[in-house]
């Protein structure tokens, strides 16, 4: 095992974490470091590919070289003992410094920068390049702490944005971020041959989310102009080979029972939003009794939903497993509950604060 290091977007103070952790769940992966906007963890390369292929809020992975205190002396004390030459010889490099938020305001990155390259270029004789280097050394001030690693590898964020109603060919107000939607899907924790369910697949982005990592995916939508027009944006993103589209209703679904591993969704609610009739926190009560009927024992449903519909939620045979609050705007606040599908106990369901979770 390698010490990697995660470098996370800040755009949630959870989501990107709980994306992490769900991945890592598959391969029976629980222990990691988090610090602000940083995951450190020992996997292997092909795991920490994966995690920056697959995740909507990783900057990037890169191979741990050390970590210290974020004092200038310490730091340089460090890089004399590390023996750089398998790394740089014969190899161009440069030197990148980040500052997390406000950490280390005493530090300047840009003499970090100077510091460290000027080391490296005398000790080991290495040729600088700025714009197109052999190898990228990062170095991360955050928590009062300074990481440097090497770039393994930069995520696939822009794919992911390039999916978005700007691009599609089909779009709507009510249409999910890709990048919400990406999270969502790696959050419902399918990790083999599973089969993912959007009951209110509208657009179609969570289905196209699921489907180009290549989850076989099921979108149904009660809207008749919905779900072609979400074949015009799974066509466009060659999402067709795991994807299936079903005009149906929600609340009575057409499938088997036990044939599904996951939900996930974003029922309607809002102005721009249509719910034929339904009253949204009632919509949101049906469907999740109405999944419980096609979800396999120990499913995972990751639902989108207004605040103040949480009560529904906890109504149903679903354990919530965590919540996590996103702020639309000053007047909207939405919350993505993980639900797992199990007996209640006679205590009743019980919610795991996400903060527990850490």
């Amino acid at each position: 095992m390698t010490r990697y290091i995660i470098l996370l977007t800040g755009e949630h103070p959870t989501i990107p974490i709980a994306e992490i952790r769900a991945i890592l769940q598959g391969h029976r992966i629980g222990l990691f470091e988090i610090y602000d906007q940083v995951v450190r963890l020992d996997t292997s390369q092909d795991l920490c590919k994966e995690i920056a292929e697959r995740c909507a809020y990783v900057r990037a992975c890169y191979r741990e070289v050390f970590m210290c205190k974020a004092e200038l002396d310490t730091i340089l004390k460090y890089l004399r003992r590390v023996d750089f030459t398998p790394l740089i010889h014969n190899r161009s490099f440069a030197v990148r410094v980040l500052r997390i938020r406000e950490y280390s305001k005493d530090l300047s990155t840009v003499q970090l920068e100077k510091k460290i390259g000027a080391f490296l270029k005398e000790r080991f004789k290495a040729k600088v390049d700025l714009k197109s280097p052999n190898v990228l050394l990062q170095g991360i001030l955050t928590s009062d702490i300074f990481l440097l690693g090497i770039l393994m590898i930069t995520s696939r964020r822009r794919d992911i944005i390039r999916r978005g109603s700007k691009y599609k060919p089909f779009t709507h107000p009510s249409a999910l971020d890709p990048r919400i939607a990406r999270a969502m899907v790696n959050m419902a924790r399918i990790y083999e041959r599973g089969v993912l369910l959007d009951p209110f697949s509208g657009t179609g982005t969570v289905v196209v989310e699921s489907a180009v990592i290549g989850i076989e995916s099921i979108g149904i939508d009660i809207d008749r102009r919905m779900i072609y027009g979400s074949l015009k944006n799974v066509v466009e993103f060659k999402a067709y080979d795991k994807c299936s589209l079903i005009l149906a209703d929600a609340t009575k679904l057409p499938l088997r029972e036990n044939s599904i591993n996951a939900i996930v969704t974003d029922p309607p609610y809002g102005r721009s939003a249509s719910t034929y009739g339904y009253e949204p926190s009632k919509l949101i009560e049906n469907l999740l009794y109405s999944s419980v009927r096609v979800l396999k024992k120990g499913g995972i449903i990751v639902l989108m939903h207004p605040k103040e519909y949480f009560r529904q939620v906890r109504r149903t045979p679903l354990r919530v497993l965590e919540k996590h609050v996103i702020e639309v705007h000053s007047g909207l606040t939405r919350v993505i509950s993980i639900l797992k599908y199990q007996e209640l106990s006679k205590e009743g369901n019980q919610t795991v604060s996400e903060t527990s979770l850490f």
